[in-house]
């Protein structure tokens, strides 16, 4: 999935969360939450960004091109036939060799249920207690299994031990990111309109049946 749905997923389920067990988050539980939801990819891909950054001037040059394409051919298609045929087309992939070996060794690393679960529980031991924010990263993880086909950077979720994986829908597929992005509209209108009107309306009746 992609960096910024991964963020936005993440509050989603925290704040559910939250919700049902009646609670309010406060800006510090949600950030932190937010951060260890997009961490395992700020860890894989941020030094390689910084690094084009400094060198080329752009965030990812394949991004870059990749984008004007995308629009080149959406454009075109609307304006010839009104049939957006680009959304039916899953997008090519990058080859994976023109990315520094690095990139795939902080991959595999951030992107490890092994690894993810050996340092919940140091952080557990050192706390004494769960940092439950951190199964945003997990979660994270778990999405990705299914969201990454094996084209490109597929989820290794039990390296280093071993190189399994799934071959699951690319989330760069349109039709995955429409999908993706109206379920989350549909969740924040839900979480943030509908559920906190019900609960602010049903709170006068509560305070009125403990008095």
């Amino acid at each position: 999935m992609d960096f910024f749905a991964h963020g936005l997923w993440t509050n989603v389920v925290f704040e559910a969360a939250a919700q049902a067990k009646g609670k309010t988050r406060s800006k510090r539980s949600i950030w932190t939450a937010v951060f260890f939801g997009v961490a395992p990819d700020l860890l894989a891909f941020g030094p390689f960004l910084v690094s084009n950054i400094l060198t080329s001037g752009t965030l990812w040059p394949y991004a870059q091109a990749r984008l004007k394409t995308e629009l080149a051919k959406g454009v075109a298609s609307i304006s010839t036939s009104w049939e957006p045929n680009w959304l039916s087309a899953p997008p090519s992939p990058p080859d994976p060799s023109l990315i520094p070996s690095y990139v795939h060794l902080l991959y595999g690393v951030s992107h490890s249920l092994l690894i993810f679960a050996a340092v919940f529980l140091v952080v557990w031991l050192i706390r004494k207690a769960p940092l439950w924010a951190m199964s945003a990263w997990g979660l994270h993880i778990a999405v990705d299994v299914f969201s990454h086909s094996e084209k490109f950077f597929p989820t290794p979720l039990l390296f280093p031990a071993s190189e399994f994986h799934l071959d699951g829908i690319s989330w760069a597929d349109p039709r995955f990111m429409f999908i993706n992005y109206s379920l989350l509209a549909v969740s924040y209108l839900w979480l943030y309109g509908v559920r906190r009107r019900k609960r602010a309306a049903a709170s006068p009746a509560q305070r009125d049946q403990t008095t």
